[in-house]
This record gives C-alpha cells, sequence and structure tokens, in this order.
C-alpha cells in the first residue's frame, strides 16, 4: 500500500525473482518481498520486515549484504518497517484515503479546491479538514488531493473516526 502510494512508483511485483547473492565470501540465496519500478524505469528490491529492532544479528547482517550486493548490481534496494511505517499514522492514513483515489474531477475543479486549501505550511489531516469546510471544498476533493500528494501532510496516530465517509 505504501509504495502504490508513492509518486516515484510506476509498477510494483511480488517475490519477483530469485538472486543467488555472493558476498564477503558468502552465498545464499534471496527472494526479495517486493519488486518495484520507478517512474524512470529503475527496476529496485524491497525487503518487508514487521520491526526491524527485532531482527537477529545474523538476520540484520544477512540484510546489509543483501543492501550491498543489490546495490553492487545496480539495483535500489530498501528495507521497509511496517511498525515505523505505522508508528506516527502514515499507513493508516494512506489506507483510509486510498479509497478516493480512484475518483475523477475535472482538473480545473482539482485545481480550485487546491488553490483554495493550498498554505505555506504541512497540516495534519485535521486541520487540512478544517480548512475544506471554512472555504467550502468537499471533503471528497480534499482527500483526493491529498492522496495524490498534492498537499503537505503531517502524519499523526489516528482515530479511525477522523476521515468520514463522504459522496462524490
Amino acid at each position: 500500500m505504501y509504495l502504490d502510494w508513492k509518486k516515484l512508483i510506476a509498477s510494483i511485483s511480488f517475490e519477483p525473482h530469485k538472486h543467488k547473492v555472493e558476498i564477503d565470501g558468502v552465498s545464499f540465496t534471496s527472494i526479495p518481498d517486493i519488486g518495484a519500478t520507478d517512474i524512470d524505469g529503475r527496476f529496485g528490491y524491497v525487503e518487508a520486515k514487521y520491526d526491524i529492532s527485532r531482527l537477529t544479528d545474523e538476520e540484520l547482517a544477512r540484510l546489509d549484504k543483501c543492501s550491498r550486493w543489490y546495490e553492487r548490481e545496480g539495483y535500489a534496494y530498501e528495507v521497509l518497517d511496517r511498525k515505523t511505517l505505522e508508528s506516527n499514522g502514515l499507513i493508516q492514513t494512506i489506507a483510509l484515503l486510498r479509497r478516493y483515489r480512484s475518483l475523477r474531477y475535472p482538473p480545473e475543479t482539482l485545481a480550485r479546491a487546491k488553490r483554495c486549501l493550498i498554505h505555506e505550511r504541512a497540516a495534519t489531516l485535521r486541520e487540512h479538514q478544517e480548512r475544506a469546510k471554512q472555504r467550502g471544498v468537499p471533503l471528497s476533493i480534499l482527500y483526493v488531493l491529498l492522496y495524490r500528494q498534492e498537499l503537505s501532510l503531517i502524519f499523526e496516530k489516528l482515530v479511525h473516526a477522523k476521515v468520514a465517509l463522504c459522496r462524490r
């Protein structure tokens, strides 16, 4: 979900390749969790973990070897930690806003709403909602703009009632 939301990612595949990693005199098989192609056509890999702080020294050393090997082979390589993504409300906010990603509005409607909502500093979801309410911008348009990352959002732990359902 996080990679799908990132604007620079063009496509995602799950466990796309198996590699024989040979580094520091050690050889082992690596099957990264996710393969991703960015908008420039560069392919990379993502290893997903729940909580990096709970990995053993051996697991961390293996991830380090993978990172160095993939980089040496010309691939981007990143370890994503779900606990970190969840700790500041990022993944929960993306999950709630994601349902609005497919809504379509005329470009001029979105541009007008963006001009009404744009602010010199990033804001929390609550602040954006209040600003939209004050300026008469429907929440669905706000959520589309936020999901598309056209407004700066400060992520915070969510109370699940924060994103109210709305109709187009």
